[in-house]
């Protein structure tokens, strides 16, 4: 709960959207020998998960897919451990949907966006999309993508925005 709002219990398989967005934290750490086995049993608790939310009512899902650490400024994730999770959520997130086909359930491509957004760094408002603003703090932080390793604000309102007209435009 947060402080000074009023929790709103009355949630219902109509109007609430369960979102879910791990860190890549999850991932930095993972032993290298045995990465192929670690990315399956988190994606497996994941979704065992998200199947008990699904079994107190559960009906919409947003999954979003873990950002492309291996470009931003402190490159603390392996490329090829972070596609492997991504397609893993891909194919678990299909395989949920066919078992309940009385669900939403929407993969953002984080990876994706945030790679278009770097390619088109002037286009989104961004004066520098490699740095870390944590770097160059003389500097304002709204001229950059990344604060660390972490998005900036600006860059999370655009994530926000592209997800938003995605969901909008779903007939749900």
């Amino acid at each position: 709960m947060s402080k000074d709002k009023k929790f709103y219990q009355n949630w219902n398989s109509i109007n609430s959207l369960f979102v879910i967005w791990i860190g890549h934290n999850d991932l930095k750490c993972l032993y290298r020998k045995k990465t192929t086995f670690e990315i399956d049993k988190i994606t497996t608790e994941l979704f065992n998960l998200i199947e008990k939310i699904y079994e107190v009512g559960a009906r919409n899902f947003l999954i979003l897919e873990i950002q492309p650490q291996h470009i931003n400024p402190l490159k603390q994730s392996k490329k090829e451990d972070i596609l492997m999770y991504n397609n893993k959520i891909i194919v678990k997130a299909k395989n949920f949907f066919k078992k309940h086909l009385n669900t939403n359930i929407t993969v953002y491509n984080t990876f994706k966006k945030i790679e278009e957004i770097m390619a088109n760094c002037d286009f989104f408002g961004f004066k520098d999309c490699v740095s870390a603003w944590q770097n160059n703090k003389k500097n304002k932080m709204e001229d950059y993508l990344w604060i660390n390793n972490h998005l900036s604000e600006k860059g999370n309102k655009i994530l926000s925005d592209d997800i938003n007209d995605i969901l909008t435009s779903l007939k749900v």
